[in-house]
């Protein structure tokens, strides 16, 4: 008895600790064709520990997914909530570099794209909202804590990297008037964002190396989203309000030496860039110059009612000395505007 008291207990552990993470990782590779490593699950909390996500060159690296249920727990609001804490983002971004063969490849969407004239255009006018996202905003919710994202350039001479975090983000929603109104929430707090520079690749002097500032300009604030959908039918944005609370934006002046060295490493290839740029401005003319039957394809997400609003933001750009060399405060700056779809019969056009 108690030796088949023991192998049950080794088969339940082997069942939770390795063959039911390999078992979650390969559906998840074959559900949404991502590489998923779990390092392991605890059954008692509903946990996910030490998961690892790579695709298209990012990596994602998170410390803990747990499940909590308002069966269980007073302070959960919702019938199942996710909880994600510490998530941290690579991604190594490549250099496009400017080539004979990039030349070709624009020269090639180009002509491809007038092909296909408005086939690019998405079309939302017999879209509904999945169902899966009306049952997530109905008993689901999700919280994530301490966020870090790098993207990383490091072909680039001089080298530069973009550091962002936040200290959560929380995402909600919830159907009323009757399952007819989808409300979506949405609410980064603490988020902070910093360019920074890679000491250059060249010997440089002492002296020299001083007047480099790694830092070349940060911005942090506060963002909250609230959306108003209908739940059934065509899909159509009815509300859209979002409010930047404490915004501060700071520019160094390491950053127009960092612009001016990266400008003059790229003169030898200006002539093959303004070749490909003339021809990427022409496709992007086309694209702009909308139909009106693309016109009405996007008009069932654009907010027929939208709001924007930063308050409390101060804008400054800083000297090598540490001193402010401009700043400028905004304590209240508001866009309200309202838009209504227009009959196939009219022109049509977007600004």
């Amino acid at each position: 008895m108690l030796l088949k008291l023991i192998i049950l207990v080794l088969l339940v552990f082997l069942l939770a600790y390795c063959i039911l993470p390999k078992g979650i990782s390969w559906y998840l590779v074959k559900k949404f064709k991502v590489k998923v490593r779990i390092g392991s699950i605890s059954l008692r909390y509903l946990a996910l520990r030490n998961v690892d996500v790579s695709k298209s060159g990012f990596i994602v690296q998170i410390e803990e997914i747990c499940l909590r249920s308002s069966f269980f727990n007073t302070e959960v609001t919702k019938l199942l909530s996710i909880y994600i804490r510490d998530i941290r983002i690579n991604k190594d971004i490549q250099s496009n570099d400017v080539t004979a063969e990039s030349l070709r490849d624009s020269e090639r969407l180009h002509s491809k794209a007038r092909q296909e004239e408005e086939k690019d255009v998405p079309d939302f006018r017999r879209a509904k909202v999945p169902p899966s996202i009306l049952t997530f905003a109905q008993f689901m919710a999700m919280h994530i804590n301490n966020i870090s994202v790098v993207l990383m350039n490091n072909n680039f001479d001089p080298g530069w990297f973009i550091h962002a975090t936040a200290r959560e983000l929380h995402l909600d929603g919830s159907i009323v008037h009757n399952d007819k109104t989808l409300l979506v929430n949405a609410a980064l707090n603490d988020a902070q964002a910093k360019m920074l520079r890679h000491c250059p690749s060249r010997r440089q002097s002492l002296e020299n190396l001083n007047k480099i500032q790694p830092c070349l300009g940060e911005i942090s604030f506060d963002i909250a989203l609230d959306a108003t959908l209908f739940a059934h039918g065509p899909l159509s944005v009815d509300k859209l309000s979002l409010a930047m609370n404490n915004a501060r934006s700071t520019i160094h002046g390491s950053l127009y030496d960092f612009l001016s060295e990266a400008k003059q490493r790229t003169k030898p290839q200006q002539n093959l860039e303004s070749r490909v740029i003339s021809t990427a401005n022409s496709l992007s003319q086309r694209r702009k110059s909308f139909s009106n039957e693309s016109y009405q394809k996007i008009s069932p997400i654009i907010p027929k009612n939208f709001n924007f609003v930063i308050k409390a933001a101060t804008f400054s750009a800083v000297k090598e000395n540490s001193q402010n060399d401009f700043s400028a405060k905004i304590q209240l700056f508001s866009i309200t505007g309202e838009f209504n779809s227009k009959s196939l019969n009219e022109n049509a056009s977007l600004p």
